[in-house]
């Protein structure tokens, strides 16, 4: 196991290793801990959320297979290990305005992912070529799905969600009470179910099965 730790002195943005990048060799699990110094202001905290400060890391290394993030500090993350089975970011503890951000590489192996328990989620997905099961949070979750030909499952948490890429793949989607936008250009067979709010979902061709909830959804269907 690796352990990085990641202090922030007075706004996340003070860490960036995203250009160097961390190197592991032999390694099959990180851990990450992201976390403003113990000394840091409340103000300045404030302020780093507000402007979303987030640390940059990159792990260079293709071996992992397991990466756990956790800390009150927003994270843009960018581990390409195609061997990735797990990324759990549910430990990050930052809060709604707060950001976990990481981009995939192409993934070889079904993966699954969880973002930050109550944070914003922006999620790349978009070189994975297996199946990616996917559970957001509590706050808005923005998903770009790969075109790979995979049954990906997405349950999106309470906010504002955003999924998009072209997928040809059968997703299933189960949006929250918040208003998604579902705009996969997909030519697959998919089930979605909006939940409640004003939701939309755009696709091609395939046989798409909707549920929606209390609010107006708008489905649209080009050629």
């Amino acid at each position: 196991v690796l352990n990085i730790a990641i202090t922030a002195n007075t706004t996340a943005g003070d860490v960036d290793v995203s250009g160097t990048g961390v190197t592991a060799t032999n390694i099959e699990t990180i851990a990450i801990t992201n976390n403003y110094n113990s000394a840091m202001t409340a103000a300045n905290k404030t302020t780093a959320l507000a402007a979303t400060q987030a640390a940059a890391i990159t792990i260079l290394s293709n071996q992992p297979t397991t990466i756990t993030v956790t800390g009150d500090a927003s994270l843009d993350l960018t581990a390409a290990s195609t061997l990735l089975t797990s990324m759990d970011a549910s430990g990050i503890t930052v809060g709604a305005t707060g950001v976990f951000s990481w981009t995939a590489g192409v993934l070889t192996a079904a993966a699954t992912v969880k973002g930050a328990a109550s944070a914003i989620n922006n999620i790349n997905l978009a070189s994975a070529t297996e199946k990616v099961t996917y559970t957001g949070s509590s706050g808005n979750d923005s998903i770009v799905l790969a075109t790979a030909d995979k049954a990906n499952v997405l349950t999106l948490g309470n906010g504002t969600n955003a999924v998009t890429g072209v997928s040809v793949g059968d997703n299933t989607i189960t949006g929250g009470t918040g208003n998604d936008t579902f705009n996969t250009g997909t030519t697959g067979d998919n089930t979605i179910s909006f939940g409640d709010g004003t939701n939309s979902f755009i696709a091609t061709t395939g046989a798409n099965t909707y549920t929606g909830g209390s609010g107006a959804d708008t489905v649209t269907v080009t050629s």
